[in-house]
């Protein structure tokens, strides 16, 4: 009995002990819970060492529990398989509760990631910088559109080629929407932003009208190289006429604020929350790298960009005016395309060199002499409009020339109109015409800055190798266009500007006369080498032209006129009296180099026709019927014909020359000249004699106009021109 009752008591005793067991377990397991509870309430930067922690402590009690349970299973082996399962299943519970942590501990961070892109897309903050970007785009377009149609149907028709490129305009609004959101955390002040926005877009549309007004050309992102002393001041003096036009530029302003203002007003609803600085700041570096990263795709993949995002081919684009490129894309999406246009393009149907055959003709004629190129500022025949008449001829000496054996006039097409000479200046240098090169390039900025260790053709280098001292001659300032930099790489032995020059000015700049004496003392100063190259550009006849711009005795013409304002009148006689002293000036250089012994050839050549602006803005020869014919591309083709002469003080064999684009006329000179010359050149006077006039569209032929799309073998010879041309530019190295 003892025995059972024993028995019964170390039963009762072992089942006791298992309770307290298994209730300590439970108490466990309810603090293992609390303790997770606890965890997941701490900061989540902690939360993947709280997670092993709670891994670790409960392998712990896990493994205390086994120990115990095994303990009271040898006192009662009936009950083992029991709390064996038993202990299983806390186990299971125990793995359960840890992986739920660990998810609990990780979903913020994918609820978070989820939750930045929802607010990222589909809210109204997003949609509030999208509506300002679409905005600015388009507003931007509209009002370049008047500048160039005026407030008309077709005015507003080319407004909404914003939206005629879907992923263009998407590109364009995501970096104006991150730009106002980079000012908006640099400001903390949404408002803050968008006025910065606003008021660079309002200086470019402002500089743009300017620009427009002056020289019939749209403002372009390489413009911001001429932020120099040099530049400012040509166009603070060139600004000096203004009239009306900036009244009208000064009013659409005005309309383009208060429409701002509106959509200010408008927009007031959504309030951003500002941010702390940490986060501002981290805000402006992702939206920086964001800008930076697609401005490098837009910028660095043109091909990508013409043909997948405008679907238009990039040689149908340098063949338009850059006035057509940004009425057709819009004002930002044109500035986008032009700056594309600083570049040659390689040629669909591109021929290595070697596969080209020059065809080079032996025309040396000439003995070897001095020469100087000398570029007439806004020297055209005037005379040629029939409703101004004059009551003496405006270029006496040039008319005298024509019975001189050694010389010759033509008319001469330029590539640029109203300003720009150092287009004019590329094209005579280098022999190459920018109607093959996109349109507002300006070589010397986006080409030679930027290639300077091509070896590029021009004029300058030749004459170096055949025992010339080469000097250029300017009456501005050295940075002007950069002109320095880009003749030390064309290794011009001698420079001179303006603070280099000594002779007296006429009206506002440098006069002629004393231009034609710093050529004179150039050619007889002297030199280890026994011959001479001049480069010279004359000022005195530049833009403006107000009736008052020479003194009362300066003036030697005087002008009748047909449906012209006194103003205009005024301004028409100044342009002349400027022509008629380029003449007479050219006479005097002409006899100097007469009394020397050294033969001397003179290039003489315009740059460009004026800008004869009205202060309406209207140039004022456009309205003449010399400009309006029926023939469109005739009327094209005379707003860039110039007058060039050459003549020489000793007996040269001339060919019968009469209209010849200006890249062929100082190419003529060396071809016929006793040097050694590239075979480039060669071709090109090859060229001359096949093709002697052409712009993007057109070619002359037998006084008639005929378009380049056609199939033609003039069409033909340009193609491969335009291949020599990306040959010697961009892959000649030596």
């Amino acid at each position: 009995m003892f025995f059972k009752k024993g028995m019964n008591y170390e039963k009762r005793r072992n089942k006791k002990n298992t309770k307290k067991e298994n209730v300590k377990t439970n108490k466990d397991t309810s603090k293992t819970k609390k303790t997770i509870q606890k965890e997941i309430k701490k900061p989540t930067d902690k939360k993947s060492n709280i997670s092993k922690k709670v891994v670790k402590k409960q392998t712990n009690k896990s493994k205390e529990n086994k120990t115990k349970t095994n303990k009271v299973s040898k006192t009662t082996p009936k009950k083992k398989a029991t709390e064996t399962i038993k202990n299983i299943e806390v186990e299971n519970k125990n793995e359960e509760l840890v992986e739920n942590n660990e998810e609990i501990i990780e979903s913020p961070k994918k609820k978070e990631i989820i939750s930045i892109i929802k607010k990222v897309l589909y809210n109204k903050y997003t949609i509030n910088y999208i509506l300002f970007s679409i905005f600015i785009l388009y507003f931007g377009t509209l009002f370049f559109g008047i500048k160039v149609f005026g407030f008309n149907l077709e005015c507003l028709k080319n407004s909404f080629n914003v939206f005629k490129y879907p992923l263009v305009l998407i590109m364009f609004t995501l970096i104006l929407s991150l730009l106002t959101y980079f000012f908006k955390v640099l400001t903390n002040n949404i408002t803050i932003s968008k006025i910065i926005i606003f008021v660079i877009t309002l200086i470019l549309l402002t500089v743009n009208d300017i620009k427009y007004t002056i020289m019939s050309s749209p403002v372009i992102l390489s413009d911001i190289n001429y932020l120099n002393p040099s530049s400012i001041s040509m166009m603070s003096s060139s600004t000096s006429n203004i009239g009306s036009w900036i009244f009208i530029t000064i009013l659409k302003s005005l309309i383009l604020t208060i429409l701002f203002i509106l959509y200010l007003k408008l927009s007031k609803q959504f309030t951003l929350k500002k941010l702390n600085i940490k986060k501002r700041i981290i805000s402006a570096l992702l939206s920086l790298i964001i800008i930076i990263l697609t401005s490098i795709l837009l910028i660095k993949c043109p091909r990508f960009i013409t043909k997948y995002m405008y679907l238009i081919n990039k040689n149908s684009l340098s063949a338009k005016k850059i006035t057509e490129i940004y009425t057709d894309y819009g004002f930002y999406e044109g500035m986008l395309l032009q700056e594309y246009s600083n570049k040659l393009l390689k040629p669909d149907d591109y021929k290595n060199n070697d596969d080209l055959k020059y065809n080079e003709i032996n025309t040396k004629k000439w003995e070897k002499a001095n020469i100087i190129f000398l570029l007439s500022e806004t020297f055209f025949d005037l005379e040629n409009i029939e409703e101004i008449k004059f009551d003496k001829p405006l270029t006496p000496f040039i008319n005298s020339l024509k019975d001189n054996k050694n010389s010759i006039t033509l008319d001469t097409l330029v590539e640029t109109y109203g300003g720009m000479s150092v287009l004019s200046e590329f094209e005579i240098l280098t022999a190459s015409t920018l109607s093959i090169w996109p349109s507002g390039y300006n070589p010397f900025d986006s080409y030679f800055l930027q290639n300077s260790n091509i070896n590029s053709p021009n004029i300058i280098k030749e004459l170096n190798k055949n025992n010339y001292t080469t000097t250029y001659l300017a009456p501005w300032g050295r940075d002007l266009y950069h002109s320095e930099e880009v003749y030390k790489l064309f290794n011009t032995s001698r420079l001179k500007y303006q603070e280099d020059l000594t002779g007296k000015k006429k009206g506002i700049y440098y006069s002629d006369e004393s231009l034609i004496n710093d050529i004179y003392e150039e050619l007889i100063t002297p030199t280890e080498n026994d011959y001479k190259f001049i480069m010279a550009d004359s000022a005195e006849n530049h833009f403006p032209y107000p009736a008052n711009k020479f003194k009362k005795s300066d003036y030697e013409v005087s002008v009748t006129v047909s449906n012209y304002t006194k103003e205009e009148t005024g301004m028409l006689l100044s342009l002349a009296q400027g022509i008629y002293d380029a003449d007479k000036t050219l006479g005097m250089l002409y006899q100097k180099i007469c009394e020397l012994d050294t033969p001397t050839i003179i290039v003489f050549f315009g740059d460009h026709l004026p800008y004869l602006i009205n202060k309406k803005g209207e140039n004022i020869l456009f309205k003449s019927s010399y400009f309006n014919t029926e023939n469109a591309s005739l009327n094209e083709l005379r707003k860039y014909t110039t007058k060039s002469v050459i003549l020489s003080n000793y007996d040269i064999e001339l060919d019968n020359l009469e209209y010849i684009n200006l890249n062929y006329l100082g190419n003529y000179v060396i071809n016929n000249m006793d040097l050694e010359i590239s075979p480039y050149f060669k071709y090109i006077n090859t060229l001359m004699k096949k093709v002697p006039v052409f712009n993007k569209t057109t070619y002359l032929k037998n006084n008639t106009t005929y378009s380049l799309e056609d199939n033609s073998e003039e069409s033909k010879l340009i193609n491969e021109y335009t291949s020599i041309m990306y040959y010697n530019f961009y892959e000649k190295t030596n």
